[in-house]
């Protein structure tokens, strides 16, 4: 009987480790899922400030160029409108009969010969210093 009754008692403690031994395996799989679980949350915070920060160094390298390309446009329109105004300043009468004696002398043609003809210009494109002066050159040349 005392043979039975050990057996018994070892069998109940044969349990009670198996219980245990069940137990800590099962504290030691919940704490390693946490351990993981834990680790997997670091990560997943880790890729989202690594996406923002991507985000963030976009928007600022977006703001510099949109500030470039503005200040080019600024610049240009500013360009722009001092050429606007100096062309403005610059288109009086005395100019454009300057231009247009410029182009009458670049496009005149030189005979060489004993007959020379006549040159006839509309006296209402001239201004009278031209016609004038058109008039030196014509009595030099009769001379």
């Amino acid at each position: 009987m005392e043979e039975e009754r050990t057996k018994v008692l070892i069998a109940i403690e044969k349990q009670r480790v198996v219980e245990k031994e069940a137990e800590t395996n099962k504290k030691m799989a919940i704490s390693e899922a946490e351990k993981v679980a834990n680790v997997s949350k670091i990560l997943m915070e880790q890729k989202l400030m690594e996406k923002d920060s991507v985000r963030k160094q976009q928007e600022i390298e977006n703001q510099i160029y949109m500030a470039r390309e503005k200040s080019l446009a600024d610049a240009d329109f500013y360009r722009l409108l001092k050429e606007a105004e100096a062309n403005k300043l610059k288109l009086t009468p005395q100019f454009l009969e300057l231009k247009f004696i410029e182009a009458i002398a670049n496009n005149t043609k030189i005979f060489f010969g004993e007959k020379i003809p006549n040159m006839f210009l509309d006296q209402r494109l001239l201004g009278t210093s031209c016609n004038s002066y058109l008039r030196m050159c014509l009595k030099r040349r009769n001379q």
